[in-house]
């Protein structure tokens, strides 16, 4: 494989701006430049530099709360609609493409479904044995929720995390798909309905619908059997063409260990590696890059000991190796994560964490990458957009 060219395209940020609400509900966006009255010290290391005054959120967010998940209207102010159940720790509910309902984990880890219009709740799963988590809706099944099955006798994290399975939005049909191999985190279910990508470690797996489960080694896409090498946190493009996964491993010259992204091209067989960089210290594992909508971006986190290697990085997925890198932060980041594509992919949404341990939510406009900065609550973090899809 031919190692890309690390040539980034930092992008300067000289002016931040406040967008119209007007111009929100349809149409291109006009964006108005105007200066911040006060800058956000919490937000940058360098006084002095503008950022925006927080704007209401565009139509169609997704933000959790410590008390339920809200969705802006089209005038951007907030609506609850979904409501913990009590004050206990909670997993982030998973909403249908369609808006329409919530796939969530009660205390006793059983899975539920919530209609979101009529408020019924209902238990898919019965499973006093086994623990369910990582809860995907898969689009293109929308009669089928997908998750991580573990039996009561393996231990929870940071052991396995459990075994791919499915079950009926309307209870019925629960199954483990593949009981030998772990999830290993958040399967990936395909665009068209028929591979689910799942797994970490030296390879991956495969799960087809008709036929079962089979290997998925880089080893197969170009890429050698670098020491120590392992990948994770799949994520498939909106055409089904490309699988993009978290890889780590002894990339360099000198044997240290490296993070990147790889992009595998299932029908050419190749794959490149991008934005390898030095991770930070810990176990944990990165988040799965998201695509955009048109598949011509991917956002990711990335967890690496420099600052300046660090937060969200997106990168143009259809121009050569050399001119693929653009940064969404100019050198006063603080550890953005977590990007959510938002407006049919015309913005792209994510948190940073504040020094008195809340969190700012942000967007990206597309192309510009002029930043906004949302009026939510400092226990707020963006999880989703629900709207018209392209």
């Amino acid at each position: 494989m031919r190692a890309p060219h690390r040539l980034r395209k930092r992008i300067a940020i000289l002016a931040l701006f406040l967008i119209p609400l007007s111009t929100i509900a349809c149409g291109t966006f006009e964006v108005g430049i105007e200066p911040a009255d006060t800058p956000d010290q919490s937000a940058t290391q360098q006084p002095g530099i503008p950022t925006p005054t927080p704007a209401a959120p565009l139509p169609g967010l997704i933000y959790r709360t410590d008390d339920g998940i809200w969705k802006a209207d089209v005038s951007g102010q907030p609506v609850q609609i979904f409501a913990y159940a009590d004050d206990g720790e909670h997993s982030v509910p998973a909403i249908s493409p369609d808006g329409a309902y919530a796939l969530y984990l009660e205390k006793d880890a059983d899975l539920w479904v919530a209609d979101l219009t009529t408020g019924e709740r209902r238990n898919l799963s019965r499973t006093p044995n086994c623990t369910e988590t990582n809860v995907r809706w898969w689009p293109a099944r929308p009669d089928v929720a997908l998750f991580s099955s573990r039996p009561q006798e393996i231990p929870p994290e940071p052991g396995p995390t459990g075994f791919l399975a499915v079950v009926g939005i309307d209870g019925h049909g629960y199954r483990v798909l593949d009981d030998q191999n772990h999830t290993g985190g958040l399967p990936a279910p395909s665009p068209d309905g028929q591979t689910i990508a799942y797994g970490s470690g030296s390879t991956g797996w495969l799960y087809r619908w008709e036929t079962g489960p089979e290997v998925f080694d880089p080893a197969d896409y170009g890429l050698p059997s670098y020491r120590d090498a392992h990948i994770g946190s799949p994520s498939w493009s909106p055409d089904g063409k490309k699988l993009a996964w978290i890889v780590s491993g002894s990339f360099a010259a000198d044997g240290n260990l490296q993070m990147g992204v790889g992009v595998f091209d299932l029908e050419a067989r190749t794959a490149q590696i991008l934005h390898l960089h030095e991770p930070a210290s810990g176990d944990s594992w990165p988040p799965a890059p998201v695509w955009s909508p048109d598949g011509k971006w991917l956002a990711f986190t990335a967890w690496a000991q420099d600052p300046d290697e660090a937060g969200v990085w997106v990168v143009r997925t259809d121009e050569q190796p050399g001119e693929a890198y653009q940064s969404l932060f100019t050198e006063y980041h603080l550890g953005g994560s977590h990007p959510v594509w938002i407006s049919n992919g015309r913005w792209l949404a994510f948190s940073r964490i504040l020094q008195d341990e809340g969190t700012s939510s942000w967007a990206a406009q597309v192309g510009t990458w002029g930043l906004i900065r949302f009026a939510l609550p400092p226990d707020a973090y963006v999880v989703d957009w629900i709207g018209p899809r392209p």
